[in-house]
């Protein structure tokens, strides 16, 4: 298995931000701003943390929880387009 070296520019740019007493969050910020790919991850990934911590709020039913009286009859309403017990039309 081959291993690719860091490109030199890497830690020129480690030791300019170093130089500057630029701050590594305040650096990460920066390179971060810079790319709107890299914004629009964050952004997912922060909507999918935010969603599985207020789990409880968005949905207080219980997943585990089943009613096996209801499993097996019709639905409540006539649908037009409903299907039977197979699931077909």
């Amino acid at each position: 298995m081959t291993t690719t070296p860091m490109a030199a520019g890497t830690f020129d740019a480690i030791a300019i931000g170093a130089e500057r007493g630029e701050q590594p969050w305040r650096r990460t910020m920066r390179r971060l701003v810079r790319r709107p790919t890299a914004l629009v991850g964050l952004a997912v990934v922060l909507f999918f943390i935010a969603l599985a911590i207020l789990a409880p709020l968005v949905s207080p039913y219980d997943p585990m929880a089943t009613n096996w009286a209801m499993v097996r009859k019709p639905a409540a309403t006539p649908w037009r387009a409903s299907s039977g017990a197979a699931g077909r039309r």
